[in-house]
């Protein structure tokens, strides 16, 4: 899968997970990988733990995928999609990582 973030200083602190990420780090970088090697979201999809799911209210259109209880990736389907099927998804815009709870 395509991955963009949704700012340089993003995509630094993904690259170096350890050192700003502490205890999550491992596990963002386990799903990180994931992320790019799905062909879709399907793939995604299939990984239980991921609990890959869609949002809702302020954040309705975008998806998450757990880390480690509470911490989840956010993202966006990169294209316009009306109602997202998920074998269409192949490319996404990692917009944070974060608690939203």
């Amino acid at each position: 899968m395509e991955i963009e973030y949704k700012s340089n200083s993003l995509r630094k602190k993904c690259e170096q997970a350890d050192r700003y990420y502490g205890l999550q780090a491992k596990k963002l970088t386990q799903r990180l990988g994931q992320l790019y090697a799905a062909q879709d979201l399907t793939d995604i999809q299939k990984i239980g733990s991921a609990r890959l799911h869609q949002l809702e209210g302020d954040l309705e259109g975008c998806f998450a995928v757990d880390i480690n209880h509470p911490f989840r990736i956010v993202f966006e389907p990169v294209g316009d999609f009306d109602i997202p099927d998920y074998s269409t998804i192949k490319a996404i815009k990692i917009l944070e990582i974060v608690d939203y709870h």
